[in-house]
């Protein structure tokens, strides 16, 4: 014979269920948060700032050289995905700077890699009346391989150069996340 009831879930997926509940109730305990919302001035969740309203209205400036064009890309594309605000509240200023250091030296005194630093100073201004309202420094390094052939080289410090340019992006949006959801409400 045979039974069309289904089978009882075994003791590892109720132990797992309620695992995830507990880290559930564990997080809504200590007063977890989605970064991108709309805060209260009281701290909970509902009218008042609203993080991503805030950054869709900041104007990314020019940033020089082709790196500062490929960051103000990436910034651009994680603030304002919608497109550039046509009345921008908020202007991100950013200066880039770049820096190699050549490590892995063999006993022949040859580098075989390096380390490509980026640093991004930025801040934010309020364009109601110019003041600054956030500002900071990010930095971030990667490496990559110095080849026999130029060509592979350059192609490699491109790269790192790239996934350099990825993480600065990242963490400045981020730090703006967090300072919206931090503002008091308007």
């Amino acid at each position: 014979m045979s039974s069309s009831r289904p089978a009882a879930p075994g003791r590892r997926a109720v132990l797992g269920q309620l695992g995830g509940l507990a880290a559930a109730l564990a997080l809504a305990a200590c007063g977890y948060q989605p970064l991108y919302g709309t805060t209260s001035s009281d701290g909970g969740t509902g009218t008042g700032t609203d993080v991503v309203a805030e950054m869709a209205s900041i104007s990314v400036d020019v940033i020089a050289e082709r790196r500062g064009q490929i960051l103000r890309r990436l910034l651009t594309e994680r603030l304002t995905p919608r497109g550039r605000p046509a009345d921008p509240r908020w202007r991100l200023e950013t200066q880039l700077a770049e820096t190699t250091e050549r490590i892995g030296i063999t006993e022949t005194d040859v580098a075989t890699r390096a380390n490509l630093a980026l640093t991004a100073t930025y801040r934010l201004i309020d364009l109601a009346d110019g003041s600054i309202a956030f500002q900071a420094t990010t930095a971030t390094v990667t490496s990559f391989n110095i080849l026999r052939d130029e060509y592979a080289t350059e192609v490699s410090r491109q790269s790192a150069r790239d996934a350099a340019l990825e993480q600065v992006a990242e963490d400045i949006s981020r730090r703006l996340a967090i300072h919206f959801r931090s503002r008091p409400s308007p």
